[in-house]
């Protein structure tokens, strides 16, 4: 035993079963199974702070009013325990809770990771800012509780009623859900990716209906509540969830646009907690497919002309700290190599025309350019594919990020020197982008919110996109992803 180990005070079972009112601060709690006491040991009123638990096994003690804070506890259980108890900022792996009733507790900043819940009654609890990974809940009664900022990741819900309390600002990523009820009032603040999330029912007056691409019809009904009601940021997530559950592919543009419009008109504190709450979702999504890149740039450029100065100087900082956070994850999952967004969407073609008779030039200029490219930002995957006459046009392919990268580059060298024409043609999942009366500078305005974002050409490839520019009158690209089913186009012009 270690110096250090010596010095920690360990719990020893003296066989009293009133071990109330102790104070058990820092103390280790290890190796011993309660079950086999002569009878439950009662905690009431004990002070758990700062204490580590592990292999222990709890058994129908009592631990109301006691607090557990800043506590960690490991490869443990707790079986038909009464809690009344506060846990804040505690950490829990790998503990089984099994048939315990958690009545009149607070449960706030604590994270759960691999954890299981089997037969849990949680009454006039309250949770707040939890994180529950690859966790599972069975068969647990909640009920006339408030749950708020909860998160959920590679967790199995089963046959759980979420719908007779309140429980909004939930987040899932890659769970599994079977009999799950929720309140569909709340189901605006709620965000889901990675799966499909099937197997959610919700109950609403008496009526249950099963959540999937069937009852798409049930969330734009909610979404229309929800802009009735000015709920701006449950429309704009409904909006989201319609795209995702339903697989419309739509612009997301115009009600974004909209809720950031409304936002901005609310008095201070609500317009704080409503931008707070839309930048959250898109660092949620920026990962996944919930959300088409050209919708996510459009969105972080027009959330960065967002004008700051009303609020207070700390929630100023704070904010632009999350816009910043937002910027470099949208970047990182356009230009990483393993980003998943790039999975679908890795193969962009697109041609660059030049006058015929700067043919040799123009194409060692390209080479030379795609070379530094993919130095900068690794393997961008240029390739001249071939060479069309009448006008010399340049067949090429290479990665969303290379092409946004390429014309960014262009447009910096030569903004006086030639006209650039930069045509979309979207594959079915972005065919509304440039519908609904889109003109040109605001097309020009997503490109250039997106442009923003990107990290600045190096000066050998600024030297080098000179060089295009100098042998063109004109250079048009035009870009389009690889899909069976190109449809929709727009312009974005200089």
């Amino acid at each position: 035993m270690s110096q250090i180990e010596a010095t920690v005070r360990r719990f020893h079972d003296t066989g009293s079963s009133k071990r109330e009112k102790e104070n058990f601060h820092g103390m280790l709690f290890a190796d011993l199974d309660l079950s086999k006491s002569a009878e439950p040991i009662s905690f009431f009123r004990s002070d758990f702070r700062q204490v580590k638990i592990q292999n222990f096994k709890f058994a129908g003690n009592n631990f109301d009013r006691a607090d557990f804070i800043d506590a960690y506890i490991s490869n443990s259980s707790f079986t038909g325990c009464q809690f009344g108890t506060d846990f804040l900022n505690t950490y829990f792996d790998c503990v089984a809770f099994k048939d315990n009733v958690e009545d009149t507790c607070t449960i706030a900043q604590c994270v759960y990771n691999k954890c299981t819940f089997r037969g849990e009654a949680f009454r006039n609890t309250t949770f707040r800012s939890c994180r529950f990974i690859e966790c599972l809940f069975e068969d647990c009664n909640f009920e006339m509780n408030t749950a708020d900022e909860l998160t959920f990741e590679s967790s199995d819900i089963r046959r759980i009623d979420f719908s007779n309390m309140t429980a909004l600002n939930f987040a899932f990523s890659n769970c599994k859900f079977q009999g799950m009820r929720i309140d569909p009032d709340y189901l605006g603040t709620y965000l889901f990716k990675g799966v499909a999330p099937q197997g959610i029912n919700y109950c609403y007056r008496g009526e249950e209906l099963r959540l999937d691409a069937e009852y798409t019809e049930a969330l734009q009904a909610m979404m229309e509540v929800y802009v009735k009601e000015n709920r701006y940021f449950e429309a704009f997530n409904s909006a989201i969830l319609y795209n995702t559950f339903g697989n419309y592919g739509k612009s997301l543009h115009a009600i974004f646009k909209w809720v950031v419009d409304a936002v901005l008109e609310e008095p201070l504190i609500r317009r704080r907690s409503s931008l707070s709450r839309i930048i959250d979702a898109l660092v949620f999504y920026s990962d996944s497919e919930a959300i088409a890149l050209s919708d996510l740039f459009y969105m972080v450029g027009l959330l960065g002309e967002v004008p700051l100065n009303s609020f207070p100087l700390t929630e100023r900082l704070e904010m632009e700290s999350r816009l910043s956070f937002l910027k470099e994850l949208t970047k990182e999952s356009l230009l990483s190599p393993d980003s998943p967004r790039l999975a679908n969407e890795r193969e962009i073609c697109f041609e660059v025309i030049v006058d015929e008779d700067q043919k040799e030039i123009a194409e060692d200029c390209l080479t030379r350019i795609f070379h530094a490219l993919s130095a900068s930002i690794g393997d961008a995957n240029f390739q001249i594919l071939g060479i069309r006459h009448g006008s010399l046009i340049f067949e090429c392919v290479a990665t969303g990020a290379a092409v946004v990268l390429f014309t960014n580059c262009l447009r910096l060298a030569s903004s006086n020197l030639i006209k650039i024409a930069l045509e979309f043609r979207f594959s079915a999942k972005y065919m509304h982008l440039l519908k609904s009366a889109r003109t040109t500078d605001q097309v020009a305005k997503v490109y250039n919110n997106a442009k923003s974002l990107m990290t600045p050409p190096t000066k050998d490839v600024y030297n080098l996109s000179n060089e295009v520019a100098k042998v063109a009158k004109e250079l048009r690209i035009v870009a389009q992803c690889s899909d069976d089913n190109r449809q929709g186009s727009g312009h974005i012009v200089d």
